[in-house]
């Protein structure tokens, strides 16, 4: 944890052009941290392979996700939450990732979006059209380490669609199905 830290600390001192001080290399050295000037271009040289890397938790989706399902998202964000916070957006998109990782539902965007009674505005996608807003949020869910909802959250609605609440957001209630809740629970 210290050398990530160090790593971190460092790394940031020299994008932001602040003087920390010393550091101590892995070979025990000591340098100082110079900043950068704002004309240099800044590369990474040497990442220790001890780090993790911490992948964007929806990554299956998003290296697969097309234009046309991204644009589908946007649209449904917008029918469906267009009147609520940053965050219920952003949770309303992990509905619909989640449904997909679920083997409760379709694997693909558009089977999990047009299936029969699931999104009432569905209907209303192709004609819609969504703004900035709503395609940062799906980026954003795409690319996200710590997503707002449990990946076993399979359900909103604006009334509370069972008794196995995970969360209410604005005017929204996010609930697991009965499958999912005892998923979550171990059993």
């Amino acid at each position: 944890m210290k050398r990530v830290l160090t790593v971190t600390i460092a790394f940031l001192a020299l994008i932001f052009g602040i003087v920390v001080g010393l550091i101590t290399t892995q070979e025990n050295k000591v340098e100082e941290v110079q900043p950068i000037q704002s004309s240099e271009k800044c590369q990474l040289v040497h990442i220790d392979s001890t780090i993790p890397v911490i992948e964007p938790f929806y990554t299956t989706i998003a290296n697969h996700i097309t234009e046309n399902e991204r644009e589908t998202l946007a649209r449904l964000v917008y029918l469906e939450a267009r009147g609520q916070s940053y965050l219920g957006q952003k949770a309303v998109v992990e509905v619909v990732l989640n449904r997909v990782l679920s083997d409760e539902f379709p694997n693909t965007i558009d089977d999990v979006i047009y299936q029969k009674n699931q999104f009432s505005p569905a209907k209303y996608i192709e004609t819609t059209t969504p703004t900035q807003i709503q395609y940062d949020v799906v980026d954003e869910v795409l690319s996200e380490i710590y997503p707002v909802l449990n990946t076993n959250v399979l359900f909103f609605s604006t009334k509370q669609y069972n008794d196995l609440l995970y969360k209410k957001i604005g005017d929204h209630y996010f609930c697991y199905s009965t499958k999912s809740y005892e998923k979550q629970k171990g059993n």
